[in-house]
Order: structure tokens, then C-alpha cells, then sequence
């Protein structure tokens, strides 16, 4: 019954919404890593730093430049900064890239859920 509820949610969320899960889904893997960090699970950290940079990359590949500009360009430059923290991290078995990773990230997640929060008091 959850999934169908999650699809539900999904199917008639606002794009802003739908960008602000992604986030979310990509601030909870980093943090799981991060959480992983000292305590001797790599391969497991490995696939939650794979996870979280999978997220980013979607978001990445689903800029539109045209329509976007000047901030498609900007937020490129921001995911592609998140991607090399997170690499970083994975590669040094540190846990301070992440902690950059998460600073844009939260940021980013902040933006967008207040933009579908904007929108949908416009819809009402």
C-alpha cells in the first residue's frame, strides 16, 4: 500500500517538488556515508556516497540549458562540485568532502522545497 502511495505522491507532485525528493534522497546517502565513515563498512559507505552521486548525476543530466541559462549553467557548476566531493570522499575515506557536499546540497534542497511550497499557495 506504500508504494502506491509513493507513486500517488510522485505522479502529482510539481516539478520543484520532484527536484526537492531527488535532493532529499541524495542528502540522506551522503549522510549515511558520512555516518559510515569510521567504523570499518567502506563497501557499504561506497554505495551510499554511488547512491547519493547517481541522485546528483540525474539532476546534472536533466538541466536544460536553453530554457534554464545562466542558472542551468550555475547549478551545473554546483552538482559537478557535489560529484567531486562525494569522489573525493569515496576515494580518501574522508569524511570533510562530504561535509561539503552536504553544505550545497542542504542548500539546494532548501531552495527547491521552498519554490514548491511558493507554488503550490499559487495554485490554491
Amino acid at each position: 500500500m506504500g508504494n502506491r502511495y509513493q507513486q500517488m505522491d510522485i505522479s502529482t507532485a510539481t516539478p520543484e517538488l520532484l527536484v526537492a525528493k531527488l535532493f532529499q534522497g541524495a542528502i540522506r546517502h551522503a549522510r549515511r556515508a558520512k555516518q559510515l565513515g569510521g567504523d570499518g563498512s567502506p563497501a557499504e559507505r561506497g554505495r551510499s556516497i554511488t547512491k547519493a552521486v547517481a541522485i546528483v548525476g540525474e539532476l546534472r543530466s536533466s538541466l536544460d540549458h536553453k530554457r534554464g541559462g545562466e542558472i542551468a549553467g550555475n547549478l551545473e557548476r554546483l552538482y559537478d562540485f557535489v560529484i567531486e566531493r562525494l569522489t573525493e570522499a569515496n576515494l580518501r575515506q574522508e569524511g570533510e568532502p562530504i561535509d561539503h557536499a552536504l553544505k550545497v546540497l542542504d542548500t539546494l534542497e532548501e531552495a527547491f522545497s521552498e519554490l514548491a511550497r511558493r507554488g503550490e499557495k499559487g495554485a490554491a
